[in-house]
């Protein structure tokens, strides 16, 4: 059986943190792309890269890199939804399928490509499966 998705193990993470969802709603998107129609603040989580899967059952795992990016109008909405969302994948639950997701790298800025402009979040996550979806 396949290990975990580990864009769908953060997704549900968030999904299912109350906090999280006060502030951003279901707008947690695991696509390379933000939907048509969406709206501000949200959350987009990428799958950059993943290394180091071990087929065999009493150790199965695999190391996963995800970009986690947050965008809000202004800097204190985006700093409360970028504190919610990791505050929660850092407590990940046992039940998700992970066992552990690391921040790597942070950084905010303002995001001139989205017009009009605005604030981002972005943090590198480090996603270790050890369970089967």
């Amino acid at each position: 059986m396949p290990l975990a998705d580990p864009l769908v193990v953060c997704r549900t993470v968030l999904l299912a943190d109350p906090t999280v969802t006060a502030l951003i709603g279901d707008r947690v998107y695991a696509t390379p792309l933000l939907p048509k129609g969406h709206s501000y603040p949200c959350v987009r989580l990428t799958l950059t890269g993943a290394s180091g899967h071990t087929p065999v059952g009493f150790r199965q795992g695999m190391d996963a890199a995800v970009q986690f990016d947050a965008w809000a109008v202004d800097m204190p909405g985006v700093s409360a939804v970028a504190e919610a969302c990791l505050d929660s994948l850092h407590g990940t639950p046992d039940v998700t399928g992970a066992i552990r997701i690391k921040v790597v790298l942070e950084a905010r800025e303002l995001d001139e490509a989205v017009q009009p402009p605005l604030h981002r979040y972005r943090a590198d996550l480090l996603v270790r499966v050890a369970k089967i979806a």
